[in-house]
Formats: structure tokens, sequence, C-alpha cells
């Protein structure tokens, strides 16, 4: 049996919202570093994670949710929470991750991404049940917002976790309703991202000629969207299909 490389569309960092988006990132470090304005930290945290600084990270973000913590902004300190937790997530750090996202949960108890984002921590602590459980939740807040494509990465999200339990049947229902969202929304990468995995679940199936399809299907959808490393992971998948350029061998 060969092991297939796994994408993931997690809902990691999509909770978070910074107030300072639109300023320049030069511009919103000097006023960070002149007058530690929270907004600026938070920006230059979320660079930093996103560069893979993550010692970094966790100092711009802890700065910042003191500082929104002294002046009592509620929405301020959600978003440090909500960073902090992205990165002790990044860092395999789970329960201060959980830690991070529950108290931010606990000021935005509306948010389904936050409870999606708690969902890929138990995931990654091979808790399944709770991961599912969470990302039930997720998806019922994400409808009842009408946020579709929040409830087609959740969904991806769901899939993954049969996948990891063995339950490839019900990964591909999961997979085949994200994928539907994600193409009523011509969201091609996240389309791309979630038929690769619907080709992986198909290889577990034995059902390589529809597994074919599918990765030739996200291949050009990733092409499309210009995701080359969710590419590269496909063109792999591809190659370990019976009749790829590094067919597996035997069963």
């Amino acid at each position: 049996m060969h092991a297939a490389r796994r994408l993931y569309l997690a809902l990691l960092g999509m909770a978070f919202v910074s107030a300072a988006m639109v300023t320049p990132l030069d511009l919103r470090r000097a006023r960070a570093q002149a007058d530690e304005d929270p907004a600026g930290l938070i920006d230059m945290a979320a660079a930093a994670d996103r560069r893979g600084d993550y010692p970094a990270a966790l100092s711009a973000y802890q700065r910042a949710l003191t500082i929104e913590q002294a002046s009592g902004d509620t929405p301020g300190v959600r978003s440090a929470l909500v960073g902090l937790g992205n990165v002790y997530h990044h860092v395999g750090q789970y329960n201060q991750a959980l830690q991070a996202y529950n108290q931010a949960l606990a000021l935005d108890a509306g948010s389904g991404a936050l409870l999606v984002d708690i969902g890929a921590v138990y995931h990654d602590l091979g808790q399944y049940d709770q991961a599912l459980g969470a990302y039930d939740a997720g998806l019922v807040l994400l409808r009842q917002a009408g946020d579709s494509l929040g409830e087609a990465a959740a969904l991806s999200n769901v899939g993954v976790t049969y996948d990891r339990q063995g339950r490839n049947e019900d990964a591909l229902g999961a997979y085949q309703r994200a994928l539907e969202l994600q193409r009523d929304r011509d969201a091609r990468g996240p389309a791309g991202i979630t038929l690769g995995n619907i080709g992986l679940v198909l290889d577990h199936l034995k059902r390589f000629g529809e597994a074919q399809a599918a990765d030739n299907q996200a291949l050009s959808l990733l092409r499309e969207a210009g995701d080359r490393r969710a590419e590269a992971i496909v063109l792999a998948n591809l190659g370990l299909l019976p009749g790829g350029a590094a067919h597996r061998g035997t069963h």
C-alpha cells in the first residue's frame, strides 16, 4: 500500500481579521514600533507567521494581546488570541492553540470559523470524534451566516478526518458537498484541492480510473489558480496510480 501525500484544505487563519489590513506593511511596522499600535502589531505578527518566523509572530501577538486587554478592546483581544492560536497550531503546541482559540470563542460564540479551527487542532491531536463534533457545530453557524466558502472548507476538513478514520465513503460524500459549493462560487484553487482529495479517496476505494480523472481536473484548476505546491502534490499522487510514472507496485 502506498503512502500518498494528502492535501489538507484547512480553515486555519480564516477567523483572523485585522483592522489594519489595508495599511502598507512598512507603514504598519513603523507605526507599531513607534507607539505599539496593536493593529500594526497584529499585522506584523501575521506576516511573520506566513513567512515561518514563529518566535517573532508569538512575540508580536502577545504584545498586542496585552495592549488590547488593557484597553478593553474586545475585537482586538479576539484577533490577537486567534493569531496566537494559529501560530501555536503551526508549531505543534496544540494545547496552547486550543486554549487561545477557546478564549477567542468565549468572546465570539457565533464564530463558525473558530469552531472549525478548534476542530483542526483536535484532528492533528488524533482526537477525531472531538474534531468532528467541533466541525459539525461550526458548519451550523457557517450555514446560518451564509458563508458558503467557509462551509466548503469545513466540509473538506470533515472529509480529511473521515479519511483518517478509514471512512472512505463518508469522506467522499463530504468532499463532493464541498466541491459543489466551491464550484458555485468559482473558487478554483479550493476546488482543485478538494478534487485532489477526492482522487485520494477514490484511490483508496480502488476506483483508479475515477481517481485519475479527479486528479487531472484538480491539476487544471490548480494551474489556473497558480497553486504550485498543491499542483506538485497532485502530480505526485497521480504518479502513484496504476499506470502512473511512479507506480507503487503491489497493494
